[in-house]
């Protein structure tokens, strides 16, 4: 970034060389104050209707590795609980999919969404750890629970059941300068007369946890936002 600004009047929509930035989360609306309506983001010292609603993941099968591996970055950590840790490294750094190797090995990146794949499909152990070669590889997603049948428990990515009350939100990450060379990589993505939503539904289809409006119609979102 570079550095705070001012909001545009408070409307969520930036201003000149000013972007409203914002990170998509798990709540039980996709409205924010920034956008003219009420989210748990800006109630979340009352806790009002989030406390059934958790971080969930979805599994997206068994697929091989190589040296030069499939997840940049290498072991991100080793755990005797591998996925719930790598879950939660994967959501401290903002990014959507990790895998699980060899029983104990943390993979995950910005962009893993885009290369988990590029090996083809493998056999893993059945545990949800992966295998020699091979890793179970998640999305994280909002639901009702944190655990996954891979990793020996029953989710809500598995049954769907629990899950109608629990959406995707935002957190507002506040106001912050653009400059020529732009602060998210990749240019104006849409102008939308909608742009909080649009660019909001852009980021998700692309796997982006942080997107940005901009002078009331511009998206700006990457996957190293």
């Amino acid at each position: 970034s570079s550095g705070i600004n001012a909001e545009y009047g408070g409307s969520g929509r930036g201003g000149f060389w000013a972007q409203d930035v914002y990170k998509i989360s798990c709540g039980n609306t996709n409205s924010d104050t920034r956008g003219g309506e009420t989210t748990d983001s800006d109630t979340s010292d009352t806790n009002s209707n989030t406390n059934d609603c958790e971080v969930g993941r979805e599994h997206l099968g068994c697929w091989k590795d190589q040296p030069a591996r499939a997840i940049a970055g290498g072991i991100r950590l080793n755990s005797n609980n591998p996925i719930e840790d790598c879950q939660a490294y994967a959501k401290e750094n903002g990014w959507p999919v990790f895998a699980v190797q060899y029983n104990t090995e943390c993979f995950t990146a910005a962009n893993a969404e885009d290369t988990y794949q590029q090996y083809g499909q493998s056999a893993c152990y059945g545990s949800g750890r992966g295998g020699f070669w091979a890793q179970d590889v998640y999305k994280i997603s909002c639901g009702n629970t944190n655990s996954d049948t891979r990793g020996g428990e029953t989710t809500d990515s598995d049954n769907n059941s629990n899950t109608d009350d629990c959406e995707e939100g935002r957190e507002h990450l506040g106001c912050w300068k653009d400059q020529p060379a732009r602060a998210i990589a990749g240019g104006i993505r849409l102008n939308s007369n909608n742009p909080i939503e649009d660019c909001q539904a852009y980021a998700k289809e692309n796997g982006w946890p942080v997107f940005a409006v901009q002078y009331n119609t511009e998206c700006f979102t990457a996957a190293n936002a």
